[in-house]
Order: structure tokens, then sequence, then C-alpha cells
């Protein structure tokens, strides 16, 4: 099983797609609060409604990370001998720091709205999208029981049983 991780993470191509795919999400996080909008747009209420969503990202991501440990890296890229996380909020969906991060960005545009925001808010969505199946076709090659696990938890959200 070593191997298997070893291989998968050795090449520099996986380094740089993890890396690249990073540096895009980082630019379109800064396209979404860099982005001019119009607090004024929406009721006041769906501004507060974003700084809820924010609080509650940042906190989900936090749980993850901490759920993660020494398995925590700035890439999707497993790390070698960490193992496969399922406990904590891995037990209900396979990708929260994701998960978080749309959240906070979610509760970022509405504090904010405007086509821009919303646009790059898309943009992040389909990043972190294409890069979870990506991270997970290396968890796969490097996690036999991988398969099982993500039958029975969400990419983003808990599945509804």
């Amino acid at each position: 099983e070593q191997a298997r991780i070893d291989f998968v993470a050795s090449t520099s191509r996986e380094r740089i797609i993890g890396w690249s795919a990073v540096a895009a999400q980082f630019v379109a996080l800064a396209g979404i609060v860099l982005s001019p909008g119009d607090p004024n747009l929406l009721p006041g209420w769906v501004g507060w409604l974003g700084v809820g969503l924010m609080v509650l990202g940042a906190a989900i991501m936090m749980a993850a990370f901490l759920n993660l440990g020494s398995a925590l890296t700035p890439t999707p890229v497993p790390v070698e001998g960490a193992g496969l996380r399922t406990s904590g909020l891995y037990s209900r969906v396979r990708h929260p720091i994701y998960t978080g991060l749309l959240t906070l960005a979610l509760g970022v545009v509405l504090r904010s709205p405007g086509p821009w925001p919303a646009f790059w808010l898309m943009v992040l969505a389909v990043i972190l999208t294409s890069k979870s199946v990506w991270e997970e076709r290396m968890l796969n090659a490097a996690y036999p029981q991988y398969g099982t696990y993500r039958e029975r938890t969400g990419r983003f959200l808990p599945r509804l049983n």
C-alpha cells in the first residue's frame, strides 16, 4: 500500500498540477473579494446571513484542518504515510475544507452582491469540484478502501440516506 502512495505523490507532474489548482482557487477567491459589489442590492438581512455563512465556513474549515492533523497539505496530493481520514467531519463529507471555503465565499458574495463576485464564486465552485475529482483519483489509487468511503459520504454535503 505504501508503494502505491509513493507512486501517486512522487511525480513532479502531480505537484505542478496540485500547486496550479491551489493558485487557481486563490485567483478565484481574490476575484470574489476584490470585485465590486453593491451591499444595497439585497435586503439588509441577506448581508447578515452572509456574515453567518462566513463564520460557519471558517469554523468548518478550522475543524477540518484539525481533523486532518499530519495529513494536512496545501495541495490535493496525499501525504505519504498519513493514512485516509474518515472520522470527524470526514465521516460525513469527503472534502469539508472545500465545503467550508465555498460557504465562506458565498457569505462574502452575500455581503457585497453583484455579477462579478457571483461569477468568481461559480469559478471557485468549478475549480474546487475539478480539484476534488483529481484528488479522489489519487486517493482511490493510494487507499483500497477509498471506493467504499466515497460511496457512503457526499463530496461537499452529507448524503441524505
